[in-house]
C-alpha cells in the first residue's frame, strides 16, 4: 500500500493538487476528487473502498495525503474509544498545512486515476479527459 500511496503523491505533486472534496459516499465507498482548480476540473479520483471510518471535511484546501504513522494509528484507536484495528486496514492521512489540521479515513484499500474531468461542454476530448457525470 506504501508503494501505491508514494505513486499517488508522485502525480499529486506533478499536477500541483492540494485541494479535494468528497464526491460520494455508497455502500462503503468514497470517492474524493482533487484539482488544482475546481471551478472549471478536477484531475485525480481517489476511490477508499471497504469505508468504516470518516474524520474529514467535505471540502479540504492546501492538503497533503500520506498514510497516518504507527503514532497516529495507537491515538487514533485511542481517541475513538477502540481497541482494535485490522493490520491491513489502511488509515489515511489529509495533513492541512503541514500538521495544522489533520483528517482521517479508515479503509480496506484505496486506488485512484489521474485524468481530466470538465465541469463544462467541452468538444475534442483527448484520451485522459472526459466530462462530469452530473454536467448536462
Amino acid at each position: 500500500m506504501d508503494e501505491k500511496m508514494t505513486e499517488l503523491q508522485k502525480g499529486l505533486k506533478m499536477h500541483n493538487i492540494s485541494e479535494y472534496q468528497i464526491l460520494s459516499y455508497n455502500n462503503f465507498e468514497l470517492k474524493i476528487a482533487g484539482s488544482f482548480d475546481f471551478a472549471y476540473y478536477h484531475n485525480v479520483e481517489i476511490t477508499f473502498r471497504g469505508v468504516t471510518f470518516i474524520m474529514c471535511l467535505t471540502k479540504i484546501s492546501r492538503a497533503k495525503i500520506r498514510m497516518a504513522t504507527n503514532e497516529e494509528r495507537y491515538l487514533f484507536l485511542k481517541e475513538h474509544n477502540s481497541d482494535y484495528m485490522e493490520d491491513d486496514e489502511i488509515l489515511v492521512c489529509f495533513d492541512i498545512d503541514n500538521g495544522g489540521d489533520k483528517q482521517y479515513i479508515l479503509a480496506e484499500s484505496f486506488d485512484f486515476v489521474f485524468e481530466d474531468v470538465f465541469y463544462y461542454k467541452r468538444d475534442k476530448l483527448e484520451e485522459g479527459q472526459r466530462i462530469a457525470d452530473w454536467v448536462k
